[in-house]
């Protein structure tokens, strides 16, 4: 029987059966991703704040990515014309995750790893990647602390438009 189930098929019999598979194979990829996603909020709600079990932080956390990415989603069919701040849904979500949580988060790392990281722990580290010269460490040290907060500042407001109309 396998042997006539196999002349029976035809090339795109074939061909939709590996699309199948393939795109069943994309849907567990997905699911993976969102589930990790999902674990970064449901870990603080539940662990770090104590705030409730994680059940319900996963029931809140899934709840508020659905209203979020809903919208957003449908801004590029059924909610096409409807605009906040004169930009459609997935362009407003664009703006502030490119031109501000991006830049802040930068801002934080960078006065985080500058301002908290000892000297000693950056020539090591930098030590460790066979960049052993002093003069080194202390260019990569001062840049941490002084230039790339400032550098990231300058693209958070050029993304804001305080440099011109973009």
């Amino acid at each position: 029987m396998t042997q006539k189930f196999a002349r029976s098929m035809n090339t795109s019999t074939i061909v939709m059966m590996i699309l199948a598979i393939s795109m069943r194979a994309c849907q567990g990829v997905t699911f993976s991703g969102v589930i990790s996603l999902l674990e970064v909020p449901v870990a603080w709600l539940a662990e770090k704040k104590r705030a409730m079990k994680r059940p319900a932080a996963a029931l809140l956390a899934g709840g508020v990515m659905l209203a979020l990415g809903v919208p957003v989603t449908l801004s590029l069919g059924p909610l096409a014309g409807g605009t906040v701040f004169g930009k459609n849904f997935f362009d407003l979500a664009d703006f502030i995750s490119s031109n501000i949580l991006l830049p802040v988060g930068g801002v934080g790392i960078a006065v985080i790893l500058g301002w908290m990281w000892k000297k000693k722990d950056v020539a090591r580290e930098l030590a460790k990647k066979g960049l052993g010269e002093k003069w080194y460490h202390e260019a990569v040290y001062q840049a941490i602390r002084i230039a790339a907060p400032v550098a990231i500042v300058v693209v958070l407001l050029n993304g804001l438009g305080v440099f011109g109309k973009r």
